[in-house]
């Protein structure tokens, strides 16, 4: 029989949940009813216990409920996890052997001890939190002493690397894969660049598969969209279908504080660890972090991309909006690869024809508000949160088709909003941070070149009969700032708030907060003030859904389904 250390319970809990296993230590404390009881215990090796559940199935049922503070015993169970419970997990024993019994006068009981007291019973101080953290303290520095004594120096390994840069030559003959965030987005933004020279194929392997490679090569307490897209890049890469000494990565880079600053870091990583580091990766920025002498940005595809990006977000506006709705099943679709086709012919001519841009968007827009409908009212729902589990349906399990095919209308906000979230930001660092006025002036040149390329696109919507047109980013700053301060620029910030405000402005008061795992600011300004938005907005029906390679779909699918019930009563 081979115990199982508390300490290695809490430190890799993943290897031992709902799996059977054996621990033993001493009993802190002992409750029961009737049919069940809990037991806490303590082995030495943790400060926290573990709770033990028995149930009135096993033989020594009765002795069990008997046992006091102290007592030593063995139990045998299957370790559940509890996250909805004080402690992470706790056993369901099968099997308690009671090794040594204990007086109901031993002298460690649940309650605080003196130190006067503590030195009376010095056989018994090693069993309390306080002396166990005394002696591994004393423990660590004798180790310490040790190691002086012994001259032990230890060996730093750099961790410099040297960067291999996409060359003018490389441009000729090398692959250049992007992972897939956004596939209605990403269609069209790969022919665009295509059109300037550049191999680039945009990855279709957004599937378990690629969560699965990307647990082996990323540390499972990053975030979950770093998962996918690393596991993306590599499942491709040891697919064999790419020549690996002509094939390169493009990734975009924000610079901010958030950990996607450092995808570019964890491909360069992995692609060492898999043995191909002769692979360059081309950071994609705005703020001169890396460059490459075989990849730049030029005004004309700059401008060819946020055509690329406006057609994007018009498709998703209308698509989504129209397709719940449809009278001939399937015709939505049908008139989306249509125009698709078109707006790929479009950009990819290199020069951007900006007569044909907006006659193209005039085009969608018409044809989409003109399609055969049903008379029917649906609840609509808006999906909010981290811009790659938002928008991509590998990440967050699918949820535009979810909702339709639970009888919602699914609204997305525009990828174009978060590149003017990025520029707006510069405002606050200019009055608050120190940071400069002519920064702040050029981003808000930006923003205003930015709304040009959606002019039309904002004035076809407003004049439609079924499609409502994308707020200012102004606009939802003022709304944001009552609820948040626009310092938070982490992530998605203030912005992810002013999503829902916006939402909830347009009669969509029903929102899911997609969640990804160790995205720390979503979970502060999505997550963390959802209570606030319902206290200021009490028709508003929010919930947070959390994502990450290990969440359970039933409970996903739980939770929406319970927002949707709440949104039909409420139509």
């Amino acid at each position: 029989m081979e115990l199982v250390d508390i300490r290695d319970l809490f430190h890799h809990q993943e290897d031992y949940v709902g799996k059977k296993i054996t621990v033993g230590g001493w009993v802190r404390s002992n409750r029961n009813s009737k049919n069940f009881g809990f037991i806490v215990v303590n082995d030495g090796t943790f400060f926290e216990p573990l709770q033990v559940v028995y149930a009135d199935g096993l033989e020594n049922f009765q002795e069990l409920t008997k046992i006091n503070v102290g007592a030593a015993i063995v139990v045998t169970g299957v370790l559940e996890a509890t996250p909805e419970a004080k402690q992470p997990f706790e056993i369901q024993a099968a099997e308690v052997t009671v090794e040594g019994v204990s007086a109901p006068d031993y002298p460690l009981q649940k309650k605080r001890h003196s130190m006067e007291y503590l030195r009376t019973i010095s056989h018994l101080r090693p069993r309390t939190n306080t002396f166990q953290a005394v002696f591994r303290v004393r423990s660590l520095i004798a180790a310490l002493k040790v190691r002086d004594r012994n001259h032990y120096q230890k060996k730093v390994v750099s961790s410099a690397y040297n960067r291999v840069m996409f060359t003018k030559d490389m441009k000729k003959d090398y692959t250049i894969l992007c992972p897939q965030m956004s596939p209605i987005h990403f269609d069209l933004l790969e022919p665009a660049i295509r059109s300037f020279g550049y191999h680039i194929e945009v990855l279709q392997n957004h599937n378990r598969s690629a969560v699965d490679v990307g647990l082996q090569y990323v540390n499972n307490d990053a975030c979950y969209p770093s998962l996918i897209v690393i596991g993306q890049i590599m499942d491709a890469l040891l697919s064999g279908k790419y020549d690996l000494d002509h094939t390169a990565i493009f990734m975009s880079q924000t610079g901010g504080g958030c950990r996607a600053s450092n995808y570019i870091g964890f491909i360069r990583r992995a692609l060492e660890k898999a043995g191909m580091p002769q692979i360059p990766v081309i950071s994609i920025n705005a703020n001169g972090m890396e460059t490459n002498p075989g990849f730049s940005f030029t005004p004309l595809m700059l401008t060819k991309a946020m055509q690329a990006v406006v057609y994007g977000d018009i498709f998703m506006r209308v698509l989504y909006a129209t397709r719940p709705y449809e009278k001939e099943p399937g015709s939505a679709n049908a008139l989306h690869e249509k125009w698709k086709k078109r707006c790929i012919r479009a950009v990819s001519k290199k020069a951007p024809a900006m007569m044909e841009f907006s006659k193209i968007i005039r085009g969608i827009i018409h044809d989409f508000d003109n399609l055969p409908r049903v008379d029917v009212k649906k609840p609509r729902v808006g999906i909010v949160g981290e811009i790659l589990v938002k928008f991509s349906p590998l990440a967050n399990n699918h949820i535009v088709e979810l909702l339709e095919s639970e009888g919602a209308e699914a609204v997305m906000p525009d990828l174009m909003d978060f590149l003017l979230y990025c520029f707006y930001n510069s405002n606050f660092k200019a009055e608050n941070l120190g940071g400069k006025s002519s920064t702040a002036r050029l981003c808000n040149m930006g923003i205003s070149l930015l709304e040009y390329f959606r002019k039309v696109a904002r004035r076809e919507l407003e004049a439609s009969s079924h499609f409502t047109p994308p707020a200012r980013i102004q606009d939802l700053a003022n709304m944001a700032k009552d609820f948040v301060s626009l310092g938070n620029q982490t992530g998605e910030g203030w912005f992810l708030t002013g999503e829902m405000l916006e939402l909830i402005h347009s009669g969509v008061n029903n929102i899911v907060c997609t969640q990804p795992f160790g995205c720390l600011p979503n979970h502060i300004v999505g997550k963390g003030v959802i209570k606030e938005l319902r206290r200021a907005y009490p028709e508003s029906n929010i919930i947070a859904v959390d994502y990450d390679p290990g969440a359970s779909e039933v409970n996903q699918l739980n939770r929406i389904k319970l927002m949707l019930a709440t949104a039909q009563k409420n139509l």
